[in-house]
């Protein structure tokens, strides 16, 4: 049997994006078999079906995250992938078939909440230690090199974490927008 790796890291911003990417793959014949921290996503070979790919965040409590999975098995959703608390759920679906998505409306508003109050509170913490550290720029404790990269790291980091919040709270406009 054979197998591939294509690189296309998920990245929750692109979300929507990764998902259309992984069902276009198994209508190529392309199995979805996981993917790495690097960002490569893995396939084995099939035939080719038509697939539904929904990336969705468990809830935080364990209690809450064993139900959450039942329920998503019972909806006929098959878990492919988890990277962290992103769970990548497939379905099979016949041609032109509507798909009941894994979520309902509030729900994935309260997802995309909770996904901008993670970010937008590292994003703080980053900063905080950002504002900390900059004073070691006119010391002598350590190499000036090292604390200009740590800093550009956390300035990197700041965005990445900003973007993030950002497109999180995009989503709940756009989903309260269509109701």
């Amino acid at each position: 049997m054979m197998r591939i790796r294509k690189y296309q890291p998920f990245v929750f911003t692109r979300k929507d994006e990764h998902e259309a990417w992984l069902a276009d793959m198994a209508r190529q014949g392309w199995r979805y078999k996981g993917g790495n921290v690097l960002g490569f996503q893995f396939f084995e070979q099939g035939t080719p079906a038509e697939m539904v790919f929904s990336w969705d965040q468990a809830p935080r409590a364990k209690d809450n995250a064993i139900a959450y999975r039942r329920q998503c098995r019972e909806a006929g959703w098959e878990l492919a992938e988890t990277d962290g608390r992103w769970y990548c759920w497939s379905k099979q679906v016949a041609p032109g078939e509507p798909v009941q998505p894994l979520r309902d409306k509030a729900h994935a508003i309260a997802m995309y909440l909770d996904i901008q109050r993670q970010h937008g509170a590292q994003l703080l913490l980053t900063v905080a230690v950002f504002l900390i550290n900059s004073r070691s720029l006119f010391g002598t404790n350590s190499p000036r090199w090292l604390t200009i990269f740590v800093m550009l790291m956390m300035l990197t980091a700041s965005a990445v974490h900003a973007r993030a919040a950002l497109c999180a709270k995009a989503r709940v406009r756009l989903l309260g927008a269509d109701g």
